[in-house]
C-alpha cells in the first residue's frame, strides 16, 4: 500500500505509541533558524536495484552546535526517465510521521504522472530517527509488539489503565536507550536536513511533494527557507496551530463521517457483502463487538487472532483509501463477521509495517499538540466530548491523548507558517478526507503568505497520483484532474488560481 498507508496513518497511527526525552520542551524553530546551511557534502550513489540508487548523507545532531555530532540520513533517487529534458530533483515524504520515504519511493514510483517522472529525479529519505537513518531504538520487537497490541479504548477503566502503563513502561526505555536523540527527532530538525539533502543534489531551489505530516514539513521548510522554495505540493494538510482539541475531534469527526458514507453505499448496493442482513452498520457494530469480547481468527496468517487493537488500525487505513476501496472493506469485514478476519490483521500488519513505531511519537508528540493541557487527567473528558460527535474512532481521541500525555517532551508555541517570500505554495485539501480533514487545508492555506487551494471531492486521503491506471486505486476522472494542476505547476510554475476545484 506504500504511501497511501504511510500518509493515511498520520496522527491516527499514534493511539498505541509514545516515547520520552531528556527534556520538557523540544527545540524551537527560532532556536535552530541560522543564516545560511553549510555546504553539504557530495553524495555517493549506488545500484540499490529496479532503477534506484541509494547513498548516505551525514548531517548534524544539533544545529545549534558547530562542530555536532553526526547522524545518517538514507537516501533513494528514481533518475529522470527523459534526461535531456531534466528539470532537477522532486523530494517527497510520504507523512507518518515515522514513514520510511525510501521504502515509499520503492513502491510509489511509478504512481507519479509520466511527465514528472520524465522531468525529475523522484528522491526520497528516511527522516531522523526514521528506518535506515540513525533511528529511535526503545524496546527489542517482542516487547514493542506488546505495547502495540494493548487496546486503546477508554472502556472499560482497566483497559485505559493498562494502556497508560504500557505506554509509560515505553517512555522510560525511550529514556533510557535513546535519550540522547530524542530531542534532537524534531521537525524543524528535519526540514534543515532537508535542505541539505537539496543542496547535496545540487538543485540551487527545493522541489517538493509532501502528504499528510509531510505537509507540515514542506510549510516549516518554506518558513525557515523561503528563498529556496522553487515549488511545494502540499496534500492533505496537518498544522499544529490548530491545537490539540482541533487536530484530535476534527481527525476522529472526519473518520466518522466517512464510515457513515461507507456505510450508506454498502446499504444502496445489492452487491456489497455487509449488506445481507440489510443494514451494514448494524452488522458492523455487532462485529466489533464481538472482536472486544473474543478476537476473531486468522486462520490464513497462522494462530492469531484478531483483536481490538489491530481492528483499530484496519479501520482507519482503510477508509484513507476512499470510494474505490469501501468494496474491499465491505469484503474484509464480512469475512469478519463469518469467523475469518485474515484480511483485517493483512492490513493491521501493512500499518505496522508502515509507520516506526518509536519514531512516530518521538516527532509527533513533541511537534504536534496532542496532548490535552490537564496531562492524563484531561483525556477523558477529551474522550467524552468526541463520543457526541465520533463513537466510533473514540480508540483514536483516547490513544493518541493518552500517548502524548505521557511523554515528557511537549510542543512549545506552534510556530509561524507564513513563509513569507516563498513563491506559490499549492495547498491540497479533498473534501471528505477522514485522516486530514479538508478545513484544515483551508487553514494551511491562510497561514502561508503564498499559499493556493486546490480542492478534490471524495473521501480518499490525498489526491495528487492516484489516478493510475494498473494499481490498487482506480482513474477517476477529478483526480486526473488534479494531477494535470500539480503537473503543469511542478514542471512550469504555473500554479492554479487559489479556490480551484477539480469537481
Amino acid at each position: 500500500m506504500g504511501k497511501r498507508v504511510a500518509a493515511c496513518t498520520a496522527v491516527v497511527a499514534l493511539v498505541m505509541l509514545t516515547a520520552a526525552g531528556n527534556e520538557g520542551r523540544g527545540p524551537t524553530v527560532a532556536s535552530i533558524k541560522t543564516p545560511s546551511s553549510p555546504a553539504a557534502p557530495p553524495l555517493a550513489w549506488q545500484d540499490c536495484g529496479y532503477g534506484f540508487q541509494c547513498a548516505t548523507l551525514k548531517v548534524p545532531l544539533d544545529y545549534r552546535q558547530r562542530n555536532a555530532t553526526q547522524i545518517d540520513i538514507a537516501l533513494i533517487r528514481r533518475p529522470a526517465e527523459n534526461p535531456g529534458a531534466r528539470i532537477g530533483s522532486l523530494i517527497t515524504n510520504p507523512g507518518g510521521p515515522g514513514a520510511s520515504g525510501v521504502e515509499d519511493l520503492r513502491n510509489t514510483a511509478t504512481g507519479f504522472p509520466a511527465e514528472v517522472r520524465s522531468r525529475f529525479d523522484l528522491v526520497s529519505f528516511d527522516p531522523r530517527g526514521v528506518g535506515a537513518s540513525t533511528k529511535v531504538d526503545c524496546l527489542d520487537p517482542p516487547d514493542l509488539q506488546a505495547v502495540l497490541t494493548l487496546d486503546a479504548s477508554p472502556d472499560p477503566p482497566e483497559k485505559r489503565d493498562a494502556l497508560i502503563a504500557g505506554l509509560q513502561h515505553l517512555a522510560e526505555a525511550c529514556q533510557q536507550r535513546a535519550g540522547a536523540l530524542l530531542r534532537f527527532v524534531s521537525t524543524p530538525n528535519t526540514a534543515r536536513d532537508m535542505d541539505r539533502i537539496r543542496a547535496a543534489l545540487g538543485d540551487a531551489k527545493l522541489s517538493y511533494v509532501g502528504y499528510s505530516y509531510g505537509t507540515y514539513l514542506g510549510a516549516l521548510y518554506a518558513e525557515l527557507f523561503p528563498k529556496r522554495v522553487r515549488a511545494l505540493v502540499l496534500d492533505g494538510a496537518v498544522t499544529p496551530q490548530l491545537g490539540n482539541e482541533a487536530l484530535l475531534l476534527d481527525q476522529a469527526t472526519a473518520y466518522e463521517r466517512a464510515l457513515q458514507a461507507f456505510f450508506a453505499d454498502c446499504a444502496a448496493r445489492p452487491d456489497c457483502p455487509l449488506a445481507s442482513a440489510g443494514n451494514p452498520a448494524a452488522a458492523y457494530d455487532e462485529l466489533m463487538a464481538k472482536i472486544e469480547r473474543e478476537g476473531v481468527p486468522a486462520p490464513a496468517l497462522g494462530n492469531r487472532r484478531v483483536g481490538p487493537a489491530q481492528a483499530e488500525s484496519t479501520i482507519p487505513a482503510m477508509l484513507t483509501g476512499g470510494e474505490p476501496v469501501w468494496p474491499a472493506l465491505a469484503t474484509v469485514l464480512s469475512r469478519a463477521a463469518r469467523g475469518d478476519a485474515s484480511g483485517m490483521l493483512a492490513v493491521s500488519d501493512a500499518v505496522n509495517m508502515a509507520i516506526d513505531a518509536e519514531a512516530n511519537s518521538a516527532i509527533a508528540c513533541s511537534d504536534l499538540p496532542l496532548a490535552p493541557t490537564q496531562g492524563l487527567q484531561g483525556v477523558p473528558p477529551l474522550v467524552e466530548r468526541a463520543r457526541q460527535v465520533a463513537p466510533h474512532f473514540l480508540f483514536a481521541v483516547n490513544g493518541s491523548a493518552t500517548a502524548c500525555a505521557t511523554w515528557p517532551i511537549h510542543p512549545g508555541h506552534a510556530p509561524s507558517l507564513r513563509a513569507k517570500g516563498a513563491p506559490p505554495i499549492v495547498v491540497i485539501g479533498t473534501r471528505g478526507d477522514p485522516a486530514t480533514p479538508f478545513p484544515w487545508a483551508e487553514a494551511l492555506t491562510r497561514q502561508l503568505k503564498s499559499g493556493v487551494l486546490l480542492s478534490a471531492p471524495g473521501y480518499s486521503h490525498t489526491s495528487f497520483a492516484l489516478a493510475r491506471e494498473g494499481s490498487e486505486q482506480l482513474p477517476i476522472p477529478a483526480k486526473t484532474c488534479v494531477d494535470d494542476l500539480v503537473v503543469q505547476y511542478l514542471v512550469n510554475l504555473q500554479a492554479p488560481a487559489n479556490g480551484s476545484s477539480c469537481e
